[in-house]
Order: C-alpha cells, then sequence, then structure tokens
C-alpha cells in the first residue's frame, strides 16, 4: 500500500483539472510526491503543487527509464491516477499507462470522483478520524459494546 513519501503518478486531461487539483494538493500535503505527464506536472506546478515531468510511454525520450509506463514496471509509482476525458488526445498513451498499472499490481484510479474521495479518505484516515484503520481500536470498540446492541 501507499503511504507518506511514496510516488503518485497524475495524468489527467483537461477538462479534468479543476477537479484533479484538490485531491493532488491533498496527497502532496500527506507526503506522497507527485510525478505527472508534461502537460499535468505544469499545471500543478503552476498551482503551487510540487510535480516532477515524466515523459508519456509514445514520447520519444531520450531517457528510457524516465517514462511513466517505466516507473510503473519498475514499482517506482505505487498509485496512478489517469484522468482521461472525451477530449483526450493522448487515447494510446492513457490505455498504456492504465494496462501496464494494471499487469504490474499498481493501484489505480481513473475516476476523478474516486479520485476525489481517496484523497479525502487519506486526509481523514492521518487525522485519526477513521476508527476502522486501526484494528486493535475496532476490536476495543467491539469489546465495549454492550451484547444487547451487537448486531451477530
Amino acid at each position: 500500500t501507499a503511504g507518506s513519501g511514496d510516488t503518485v503518478l497524475v495524468s489527467f486531461a483537461a477538462p479534468l483539472a479543476h477537479r484533479a487539483l484538490g485531491p493532488a494538493f491533498q496527497l502532496h500535503d500527506l507526503g506522497y510526491d507527485l510525478v505527472g505527464t508534461e502537460a499535468t506536472a505544469s499545471y500543478l506546478r503552476g498551482r503551487g503543487v510540487p510535480c516532477k515531468t515524466v515523459a508519456f510511454p509514445t514520447d520519444d525520450s531520450m531517457v528510457e527509464d524516465a517514462t511513466a509506463t517505466a516507473l510503473l514496471r519498475d514499482k517506482k509509482i505505487k498509485l496512478a491516477v489517469n484522468l482521461h476525458a472525451p477530449e483526450s488526445k493522448r487515447l494510446e498513451d492513457n490505455y498504456m499507462i492504465r494496462r501496464t498499472a494494471a499487469d504490474f499490481g499498481i493501484a489505480l484510479v481513473t475516476n476523478p470522483q474516486v479520485f476525489e474521495l481517496l484523497a479525502a479518505a487519506l486526509t481523514r484516515h492521518k487525522k485519526g478520524d477513521i476508527l476502522a484503520a486501526n484494528p486493535s481500536d475496532l476490536f476495543s470498540y467491539y469489546e465495549r459494546e454492550p451484547s444487547t446492541d451487537a448486531w451477530t
């Protein structure tokens, strides 16, 4: 599972930029390192979110291991976020990113709402707001629960 200090790949189509900015900032704020495709990384940096640039799989890159798919294959990415829209121009690249993430067992988010909810949940978890995230707390809760309230 991904954790603070791990790297997250972010790539989104321009029409979804406004929805991806908040969750990307939250992940950065939680300590995740962000890498993004050229336009995504530029957009995020322009709005104060640190993000390194990686090449699309089909870009002619002088450094082969600097592509998004190479980082996924090498397990340097713990979470891939690939939000595409009908207006997306890089359909083959988006497919290659999603397919590589799936093939190499990397967590993948392809829906803006799921990205928003994931970032919110990770933020709540860090604050300690999610009781079930800590099994010892959950078991302690069940031990204190009156037997008349138990549903099992």
